[in-house]
């Protein structure tokens, strides 16, 4: 198709009738994509679970604010939904708006403003990605514009 926007790396982003795009270029509808995480909510089955990880890697980035709450409150109403899970926590942690931080960080001679989320006391950009604290110089609350480092 030709009409398929793209990102930096060139990679398959979401057109503008609000459609995600799944792995091998489906689209699927944002009320779509809340019904499918009903039925991947951990504890599944591997490649369900993976797909639960995906709401919180991939298909946040796809999102606006307004989805992301949107899909941060339905989630949290499924049946299974645990914050004792482990996957759970980190959805909630990812998705949470009150949980978004601004970390001003300096490494290897150069300053960058990062947006992340606080998972298991780390500023995370990603599951398994987060911010040295020896390079935080600041962190500043989004919610609320209120200045924790």
């Amino acid at each position: 198709m030709s009409n398929r926007n793209t990102d930096a790396q060139g990679l398959h982003v979401s057109p503008p009738f609000g459609k995600h795009v799944l792995n091998d270029g489906f689209y699927v509808g944002f009320f779509e994509l809340m019904f499918l995480a009903e039925s991947v909510i951990p504890p599944r089955p591997i490649a369900r679970s993976m797909c639960f990880d995906d709401f919180s890697e991939r298909h946040y980035h796809k999102m606006n604010e307004n989805q992301r709450l949107q899909f941060f409150e339905h989630v949290q109403k499924c049946h299974g939904f645990n914050l004792e899970n482990e996957q759970c926590r980190h959805f909630f942690a990812r998705f949470n708006p009150k949980n978004q931080y601004l970390v001003s960080c300096f490494h290897n001679g150069k300053a960058e403003a990062i947006v992340c989320y606080m998972f298991d006391e780390e500023y995370r950009t990603e599951k398994n990605r987060f911010v040295n604290r020896e390079y935080i110089k600041s962190v500043v609350r989004v919610w609320d514009s209120q200045t924790i480092i």
